[in-house]
This record gives C-alpha cells, structure tokens and sequence, in this order.
C-alpha cells in the first residue's frame, strides 16, 4: 500500500513546493517590473522578506531601464524555522523583460514580455501535514489576501518559462522519512492574464501552478 501512494504523496509535496515557489517568484518579478530605478536589489529583499516572513537574498540585479530588461542573480530564501535545510529556495537566474512604456500607463496592465527561470532548487522537508513550503505558503496568503490585492497593478504575462529545475524531497509518510530529487520537466506558457484588462499577480501564479500541476502529476505516475 505504501509503495501505491507514494507517486502521489511525491506529487503532492511537489506541487505545493512549486505552488509557494511560483506566486514568489511572480511576486518578484512585479516588484522589478513597477522598480526599474536601479534600487530593486534591496527592494526584494526587504519586500520579499517581509511577504515570507523569512530571509530573501539576491547576489546581484542588472537592469536595463531604457530597455525595460532585468537579470537577477542568486535568489536565495531561508528556511522557515525548525527545518534543517538552510534555504527553501535556491535559484541561479531570473531573466525579465518589460514593456516599460506599460509600467508608465495608467491604462491596462504591466505587460511583462517573458519571465525565465533557470537553474532552480526547492528543497522540500517535512511530514505532509506540515512541509516547509506548506508554511512559506501559508504566508504568502493570509485571510486579508483579497484585501491586500486590493488596487495592484495586474499584469499580462507573454511568456513563461521555467527550466533545469529539481525538487529534493525528504518527507515523513508513514513514520519514515523518504528521501527523492525529482527533476521538473521544462514547462513554457504563453499569455496568461487578460491582454486588455490582465490578471492579478496572483491568479498568473494560479494559472502556472495548475499547467505545471498536470505535468508533475504525470511523471509521478498518478
């Protein structure tokens, strides 16, 4: 029976891994599509630390303002207290380009042209009534979450892409810690959100997390 469900106990700690990792990730990419002024850097370790109530670090950020391009080097997020693992979160670049001229209207959405992923690590550990990613994620929406939305830009996302990136699992199912690195396969989505109107920063995640969703569950074999 334990060898039956361990596919889709992997697929679920999966997903909520990359779940909490996505709406992060769209969460940063905002604040360098609304801070192309060269001060983002501490912009996401400050905001970022405080949406996740755990330390964010960044190595490095390259901004081009006139171009509306941004590379960000060595994204790092802390553990939660009480797990093992230094860093939930360990990610080699994010590449973005903005339609800056969208940034500066008051009309429609910030159009973000492609958001790049590459090179990410999440490292998941806990018992599946309590994963680490399960408390970042609980963070990340808490009971006033519609309130907070409440006037944020929404953006209309061209394209994502998400590659080279592995889940290393350590998680208690059935009084034994199992132990697993599962690559995720390359995922690419093109426009998601409304062109006219967008999306809030949150549903864009929503639709990432559910496309990558069925691909997990598929390689897990459920």
């Amino acid at each position: 029976m334990d060898s039956g469900k361990k596919p889709r106990n992997w697929a679920r700690a999966i997903i909520i891994s990359i779940a909490a990792v996505v709406v992060v990730l769209v969460a940063v990419v905002l604040i360098i599509s609304l801070r192309l002024d060269g001060i983002v850097e501490s912009a996401i370790e400050r905001e970022g630390t405080e949406l996740l109530g755990t330390k964010v670090k960044v190595d490095a950020v390259d901004l081009s303002v006139f171009s509306g391009s941004g590379t960000l080097d060595g994204l790092t997020i802390a553990n939660p207290e009480g797990f093992r693992s230094e860093n939930i979160l360990e990610m080699k670049q994010l590449d973005v380009q903005v339609d800056q001229w969208s940034v500066l209207s008051s009309d429609g959405p910030v159009v973000i042209r492609h958001v790049i992923v590459d090179d990410a690590t999440i490292n998941v550990e806990g018992s599946l009534s309590k994963l680490n990613v399960s408390v970042l994620q609980k963070n990340l929406d808490p009971p006033d979450s519609a309130e907070r939305d409440r006037g944020k830009r929404k953006i209309f996302l061209e394209r994502f892409l998400l590659k080279g990136a592995e889940v290393n699992l350590a998680v208690r199912i059935m009084g034994k810690v199992r132990e697993q690195t599962v690559r995720v396969p390359e995922i690419e989505l093109r426009d998601l959100g409304d062109e006219e109107e967008g999306e809030l920063p949150r549903e864009v995640a929503r639709q990432i997390v559910s496309s990558i969703a069925t691909k997990v569950r598929n390689r897990a074999g459920s």
